[in-house]
């Protein structure tokens, strides 16, 4: 992958510095202000583990698997703008998805993040696929395969099949900052990541008009920026949507010509206590979204 480093090493911390980062980052992990759906708590695991173990990176690494490191570059404001603009245009052209009953959205998408095992043990989780069949009816049973063994989600509610989002970019925006500001956190950063989950919660059925009005809404956050290069989890380049808070920045890849979004990651932009700048956290890709008619039937 052409735009990754080799990692820096550093010294090891004492079991009490560890310790104390590790109980400051957990009471700093952001929740967002929506009922979380059951699939998010699937989706969001790695995440959440990966803002974990970033605290213990830079002494427990083993250096025969050492994290990858993204080249930082500098991104572009208006061209943000234009180009969440022209992916308005493109999402309100593409087809919705067929739904109803004995109907089922298949996704299966790529994804890795650092973990934790136990107190020391930092390793690379992934690249491993996953593929989640979601019904398209209310009180169907969604199917999650994420290793050998399918498991059974449960039955659906509506809630858990189509969140409700307005299809308005400016009811959508202010939809976003109310939830935002109900967390208590950064409402800009907030409201950048409130979009982005749903972009990538992928087993979400939104409407292409949904889909539009949740790009011309991140083009209004200050602080968006267009970033010429990015790589998703399956290592196809596109341009990235991006917005960097904390010391981490959060991108959506998309296919330059296309604008189909194709994945998402998010790395370090400073050097601090958690590791140094560049260390990638998290990586996704979507390989393929489409309907079937029946849970564990692949296209």
């Amino acid at each position: 992958m052409t735009d990754l480093l080799t990692p820096p090493t550093g010294p090891h911390l004492p079991d009490e510095r560890k310790r104390l980062l590790k109980a400051h980052l957990l009471t700093t992990i952001e929740t967002p202000a929506r009922q979380p759906r059951r699939r998010r708590a699937l989706v969001l695991a790695g995440g959440l583990l990966a803002a974990f173990t970033v605290v213990l990176m830079n002494v427990l690494w083993p250096q025969a698997a050492a994290p990858p490191y993204v080249k930082i570059s500098n991104g572009d404001h208006d061209a943000a703008v234009t180009f969440l603009g022209m992916a308005a245009v493109a999402a309100d052209a593409a087809p919705a998805a067929v739904g109803g009953q004995g109907k089922y959205l298949y996704v299966r998408s790529r994804e890795s993040h650092l973990s934790v095992d136990g107190d020391d043990d930092v390793t690379l989780v992934g690249p491993r696929d996953r593929e989640i069949w979601i019904p398209l009816f209310v009180g169907g049973h969604g199917v999650l395969r994420d290793g050998a063994t399918p498991k059974d989600l449960g039955a659906f509610r509506a809630i858990d099949i189509n969140p409700g989002l307005p299809d308005d970019p400016d009811a959508m925006l202010r939809k976003v900052y109310a939830d935002a500001r109900k967390t208590g956190n950064q409402v800009d950063a907030e409201a950048f990541t409130l979009i982005g989950d749903y972009l990538s919660e992928n087993e979400t059925v939104l409407q292409p008009t949904v889909v539009a009005a949740l790009y011309q809404a991140a083009a209004r956050i200050p602080g968006v920026e267009l970033l010429a290069d990015a790589e998703d989890g399956a290592g196809r380049h596109g341009v990235a949507v991006a917005r960097s808070d904390g010391g981490i920045r959060h991108e959506w890849i998309f296919d330059a010509v296309s604008r189909e979004y194709l994945g998402a990651r998010s790395y370090l932009v400073e050097d601090g206590a958690w590791g140094r700048a560049g260390l990638l956290l998290s990586s996704s890709a979507v390989l393929a979204k489409t309907v079937v008619d029946t849970p564990g039937k692949t296209p």
